[in-house]
């Protein structure tokens, strides 16, 4: 099982240096549309906006005795730089080392509690719905997370104000599946890995609900999924104001990197590298209500197709970014570029060393600086076969 560690410090510190301003997101906008658009949530190229088909089923929700919370709604668009964390949580550690323990601590902690699992704890089922606070969030840190426990994802995370750190998530079961299926507000995933298909028939490794707002997935990396052709996605986001920054995707045998589709507003891409995706291209981005995509500082290679993909209508825009892909863009529309350097990254496979342990920065290649291009390095296994 692969791990990765990634010095926060550094890398933080090194896009602190290229982006400085503030998220802030859009108005929840169609709630319910992940109903209506689920037979072409994960696949497109073969569908038409207008009339929705439905041949692909919906992720099937588990149960909860928490609603999802109510998005607060906020002004919309995003400056030039990073959105803010959350806050560290400060409070009491409390070790957990079974299902119960898990579920006990979630319901009870206080806000800002470390909820810590012990070594070699797995979690089956998780179903987080805990709402905490914005300035004493609740952290949840070292877990390993398996389907189980009636629930084909391996985390359902439908509360607010919740990160889940240096974890490992594996293994869903069931149709339309999902690693991480998120429905709740302002949340955060941070140094994760997210693999393997488990025995899913389908699955994405983080898929964001139309209803969801802010989660931001920090220095991980999502990678070896895909069993379905064009159905399967490193990402699947809808929803608003979702951020991806300093994370790696790679090695999906099919479907797309990230996929921004059919209902989505102020997503960010920062920081990050899609590579090696061996069945689609690295992004595909569009629908019938997609705005204000940015994808910034970020490497996009060694996908079999395009490095981006547009689809239906959106708006969207790439800045001090590197494509390289068989084609680079394609799609009926187009999004706006600055300075776009569309040239080989010359990527080798440094970045996934032999024993990887969480937090290891070595798999993310050299930022961008100021639009200057990131130093090569020798080809290696990151180009498809």
């Amino acid at each position: 099982m692969q791990r990765f560690r990634v010095v926060a410090v550094v890398i933080a510190a090194a896009f602190t240096l290229v982006l400085a301003s503030q998220l802030v997101a859009s108005p929840q906008q169609q709630q319910g549309q992940q109903q209506t658009q689920a037979g072409c949530r994960h696949n497109p190229s073969q569908c038409t906006p207008t009339p929705t088909p439905t041949s692909t089923p919906t992720p099937t929700p588990t149960p909860t005795s928490t609603a999802t919370p109510t998005p607060t709604p906020v002004p919309g668009g995003f400056g030039g730089s990073l959105p803010a964390r959350l806050p560290e949580s400060t409070g009491t550690v409390v070790n957990v080392s079974t299902y119960a323990e898990f579920n006990t601590a979630l319901s009870t902690a206080a806000n800002g509690s470390i909820v810590r699992c012990g070594a070699g704890v797995t979690i089956a089922g998780a179903i987080i719905t805990r709402v905490a606070s914005a300035s004493a969030p609740i952290t949840v840190e070292n877990c390993r997370y398996v389907s189980g426990n009636g629930s084909q994802y391996p985390l359902r995370l439908s509360g607010r104000y919740i990160r889940i750190r240096n974890s490992e998530l594996t293994d869903p079961t069931g149709p339309s599946s999902a690693i991480v299926y998120f429905l709740g507000l302002d949340c955060e995933l941070d140094r994760v890995d997210i693999h393997g298909n488990g025995t899913a028939t389908e699955v994405s490794g983080i898929f964001t609900s139309s209803s969801s707002a802010r989660l931001q997935v920090w220095y991980s990396q999502i990678h070896d999924l895909g069993v379905l052709d064009n159905n399967d996605h490193g990402a699947y986001i809808e929803g608003t104001g979702h951020a991806i920054i300093g994370s790696l995707f790679y090695a999906m045998p099919k479907g797309f990197g990230i996929q921004i589709y059919p209902v989505a507003h102020d997503i960010l891409i920062a920081g990050s590298t899609i590579a090696r995706n061996t069945w689609k291209a690295g992004f595909v981005i569009g629908g019938s209500d997609v705005t204000n995509v940015q994808i910034r500082n970020t490497i996009v290679a060694y996908n079999v197709t395009d490095a981006i993909q547009t689809y239906g209508t959106g708006t969207g825009s790439v800045s001090n970014s590197q494509l390289w892909a068989p084609s680079t863009v394609s799609g009926p529309w187009t999004m706006t570029e600055t300075s776009v350097t569309r040239s080989d990254p010359l990527l080798d496979s440094s970045y996934r060393p032999a024993a990887p342990v969480i937090g290891d920065p070595a798999y993310t290649p050299p930022l961008y600086r100021d639009g200057t291009t990131r130093a090569a390095a020798v080809i290696g296994s990151e180009r498809p076969a």
